[in-house]
């Protein structure tokens, strides 16, 4: 897992951020542990 993604989760979730929208599956680890929800974006 890449520090930046647990830096942007981190702050999303200190400043009150329910959703991220992005392409980095990483993020998804992280919403199983937090209060984070995800939302994938697939590429076509």
């Amino acid at each position: 897992m890449n520090s930046c993604t647990v830096l942007i989760a981190v702050t999303a979730l200190a400043n009150g951020v329910e959703l991220i929208f992005s392409n980095d599956k990483d993020f998804e680890k992280i919403a199983k542990v937090s209060n984070l929800k995800i939302e994938i974006l697939r590429k076509k």
